[in-house]
């Protein structure tokens, strides 16, 4: 999946970037390994869309 898919505002998109290059730091290190990072990229981008859906259904 790409982040341009998530239809993300600027703020939204910078936030989930900075999450992304702070858990692949880590996961440079070995604090962390392919499986986890993938894991958590996709949780963080999960409560992304899931907090932005919730925002456009009450503006609906």
């Amino acid at each position: 999946m790409e982040l341009s898919e998530l239809n993300l505002n600027e703020e939204q998109l910078s936030g989930v970037q900075t999450y992304i290059k702070d858990v692949t730091a880590k996961a440079r290190e070995g604090l962390f390994d392919e499986d986890t990072v993938t894991k958590r990229i996709q949780s963080e981008t999960d409560k992304v869309r899931t907090e932005y859906s919730k925002k456009l259904k009450d503006v609906e």
